[in-house]
């Protein structure tokens, strides 16, 4: 599971939140710098000062947690993407599980095994300015499930998204789900949280909770 317990994210607010595999929940949020917050202490780039975040059983806050093993279990896309230009798109994905300690050798199987689930591999030497907009969001899912993670966390994914890419995009998250997959879509898109209706959670006002 991932789990926030009594985690103070910004001084005024405190977080108590769960995710376990096979589900799907939304945590939407009022204020985008605690989102952008919440999203780095779930990659170590911010600590909290109080509170305990675990991943998959582990202490993620601990100094001694394998930070690396960890982050296996977790794959991310940003609303921003956070890709590394000067890298192809096979590059910026080898480059992304060679962090999480994948071997040279796993990183390309994994690599091209993703890129051909999305129907990406014809593109694996390109760079990613010459990506249509759909490509980029693609990508940056294959990117976040290519280290066969147990959670997957999306910021805002379907932004400049077309509705039926956006449909396609919510089947295939339904069936990942299905199989095991736990996911969390961050959004305040009031559209998307009324036409594809889960368990939500609210970011804001001191605290989080289930609505």
């Amino acid at each position: 599971m991932v789990k926030f317990v009594n985690v103070n994210l910004n001084g005024k607010t405190e977080v108590n939140l769960e995710l376990n595999k096979c589900e799907f929940s939304y945590l939407s949020y009022k204020d985008k710098n605690e989102k952008n917050l919440f999203l780095q202490m779930l990659t170590k780039v911010a600590l909290p000062k109080k509170g305990t975040i675990i991943i998959g059983g582990e202490d993620f806050t601990s100094s001694k947690a394998g930070c690396k093993i960890i982050i296996r279990k977790l794959g991310i896309t940003y609303d921003d993407y956070k890709f590394i230009s000067y890298k192809t798109i096979m590059e910026n994905l080898q480059y992304y599980l060679n962090l999480r300690d994948y071997t040279d050798k796993e990183a390309s199987k994994l690599s091209l095994e993703v890129l051909e689930f999305f129907d990406l591999a014809h593109k694996k030497d390109e760079f990613l300015e010459n990506l249509t907009q759909e490509e980029k969001h693609y990508f940056s899912l294959a990117r976040a499930l290519s280290s066969e993670p147990s959670y997957l966390v999306m910021d805002d994914f379907h932004r400049g998204l077309d509705d039926q890419t956006i449909k396609k995009v919510f089947l295939l998250l339904e069936e990942l789900c299905k199989n095991g997959l736990g996911i969390m879509y961050i959004t305040n898109d009031v559209t998307i949280l009324e036409k594809y209706p889960k368990d939500l959670n609210i970011l804001g006002e001191g605290v989080i909770k289930n609505v």
